[in-house]
């Protein structure tokens, strides 16, 4: 599903180890989101049809395109990281796993609702450089098992601290 026809939408990153707030996406270019349900059919010989279903955990992958602008603090919301770190290892990207959602308006500007993905973790990231004169593209690939839409009257996801 992609999410860029959507007025204003505007993902927000939440971190669930560090000490930053929530955030908005900077310079994000597109959204791609595909959902497997991860079941597979079962079949008996001289039966018709399906008999049931083998069930699985479902496997939602959601790739992020955003236009490289010089700034460190989307690393460090995936990575978990606290705001005054400077760096970023191949080990950071072990265990984190972030909240993204998106905050979703019509053309009237009308609130409609939000797409919540829980605990999505890192599957991978790119940079891009078409050439010496192009914009540097990064894309981050995250996995995750879950997708939430809220709407009517829990329409709003707040983050916030868990004490």
């Amino acid at each position: 599903m992609a999410l860029n026809h959507y007025s204003k939408n505007r993902p927000r990153v939440m971190s669930f180890n560090g000490d930053l707030l929530s955030a908005e996406i900077d310079r994000a270019q597109s959204v791609d989101v595909t959902a497997a349900l991860n079941r597979e059919k079962n079949k008996e010989l001289g039966r018709d049809g399906v008999v049931d279903y083998r069930k699985s955990i479902p496997d939602i992958s959601y790739r992020l395109t955003q236009n490289e602008y010089g700034n460190f603090e989307f690393w460090k919301y995936i990575c978990n990281k606290d705001s005054a770190d400077t760096s970023v290892t191949h080990n950071d990207f072990k265990t984190s796993h972030i909240d993204i959602a998106h905050y979703l308006t019509d053309d009237d500007d009308t609130f409609t609702g939000t797409i919540h993905y829980p605990k999505m973790r890192t599957s991978g990231f790119s940079l891009n450089i078409g050439d010496p004169e192009a914009l540097v593209e990064r894309t981050f690939d995250f996995v995750g098992e879950a997708a939430w839409t809220w709407d009517g009257s829990n329409k709003y996801l707040i983050a916030g601290e868990v004490f």
